[in-house]
Parts: C-alpha cells; structure tokens; sequence
C-alpha cells in the first residue's frame, strides 16, 4: 500500500483455528489499526445483493455508515458497534442507530432519504438514462471521517442488448440477452408517468433470463400526449408483436 509512510497488510487469524483467515487490516507505521471499507460485489447489476464492510477498527467502536446515492441525490446513515474482530458487516449486523433497523444488507440502499428538490419522480427519470448509479461509502469514528470508497451498481448489465422499437403504432424499447431465443417473455408498463420511463426494470429482467419490451402507451413520441381513451387494441397488438419475436416465447 502506497501512502505518504509506510503501512502493511496482515492477515487476522482466528486464535482457535490458526490456519483460518477472518479478514485483512491494514496498519500504519506504529502499528495502529487503518480502517477499510470494502464492497462485495465492487460493480454490481442494481439487483444484485451487495455486502458493505468495514475493518480495521477497534471492538465495540461505534462505526458510522453514511452512503450516498449521487445519481438520484439521496443518502442514508446508521451507526453500528464493531464487533470483536473489529469489523462492521452490514449483512449480518443491526445498526444501533439509523434509517433503518434489523439485520439487512440492502439498509443503507432502499433507505436513503432524497436532498432538497428530489423526489420519486426524478428518481424515476435518472434510472430510464439507464447509466450507472454511482456511490460514495464513508466510515465515521467518532467523529472523524476514517475511510471512503466509490463503487456503482450497473443497470443495463454486459450483454444485454437494447433495441428501440418503432413499428406499426407501437414504441419502446426491447431487452434481451445477445443470442437469446425462445426465452419466456415480459411487457413492462409504466403508470401515469407517461413515456418509456422503466426501461431499467426491462434491462434488469432481460439479465435474469427473460426478453422484455419495454411499452410506452402515451406521453411519448407521436403517441396520445394523455392518458385518455387508449385503445385496449395497442396492448393486445403489443402482445402479438412480442410473440412473433425470435427471442421470445410464451408472453407473460
């Protein structure tokens, strides 16, 4: 590790068991503890479980967890006590204090609090870019910021092909596998947001194995500006369409 002086890496061992790795710490040139924070998997699909970790610290400290959404502009936070190999897990261990409570892995993520000026709906609008969510992890020690680390979470994962659709009367946008055939099929309908706003929610279920079409139905295109009177027929020939696909096999 490269630093303005020396560190080194050691390897925590379990005292029962001599030959079974726990973690990894990291210390300074006086032999005080670094901590660490690290992220399991680094880049991951925004589905995927992610596992954030903290090392390095001593037992029973009091470790702050702040995590920054800085593509949809929202942030959590919780507090919780080291345990005796100096480690915080945030997938085996309940915050003392927080935005969320109990065991759970995914806390930090689903309650994150929007800034001043954001909200579900422009929430909704970065996620259709389809570009990375981007984060911030930082670690707070009594008061003092001890660790950061940025990672992201993919929502259009490798190999997922996005194709516009524009045919007939119909418009979206298809997701799927490269090379996927006969796979079972999804059409993705938004609510009364209008246009092709969950094109994520498509990438994501084309990478669990299905081809989906993402459908806009108004507020898009030459589409109906409003959500008055669309005919039920668009829905049904959206249907066919996504039957007679390659990719694609029985619709759900």
């Amino acid at each position: 590790v490269r630093a303005r002086h020396a560190e080194r890496l050691r390897a925590a061992r379990n005292p029962r068991y001599p030959t079974r790795l726990l973690h990894h710490r990291l210390e300074d040139s006086k032999g005080r503890l670094v901590a660490i924070i690290s992220v399991t998997p680094r880049d991951a699909s925004l589905d995927q479980s992610m596992t954030l970790e903290v090392s390095g610290v001593k037992p029973e400290t009091h470790v702050q967890l702040r995590l920054r959404n800085h593509t949809l502009k929202a942030e959590a936070s919780a507090t919780y006590a080291a345990a005796d190999n100096g480690t915080v897990n945030v997938a085996t261990q309940a915050p003392v204090e927080g935005d969320y409570e109990g065991i759970d892995a995914a806390g930090l993520f689903w309650s994150a609090r929007f800034d001043a000026g954001a909200d579900a709906a422009t929430m909704i609008t970065a996620l259709s870019r389809l570009d990375p969510l981007t984060y911030t992890a930082t670690a707070i020690v009594d008061g003092v910021e001890t660790a950061r680390l940025d990672f992201s979470r993919t929502l259009l994962p490798p190999r997922i092909v996005r194709t516009p659709i524009r045919e007939g009367r119909l418009r979206g946008t298809l997701f799927a596998a490269e090379g996927a055939s006969h796979c079972q099929a999804v059409i993705v309908l938004g609510g009364s947001d209008g246009g092709d706003l969950y094109t994520w929610v498509a990438a994501l279920l084309a990478a669990n194995g299905f081809v989906a079409l993402s459908l806009a139905y108004f507020g898009s295109n030459d589409l109906p500006k409003t959500l008055i009177e669309i005919p039920v027929e668009y829905f049904v020939e959206a249907v066919n369409w996504h039957k007679a696909r390659p990719e694609a096999g029985e619709v759900a």
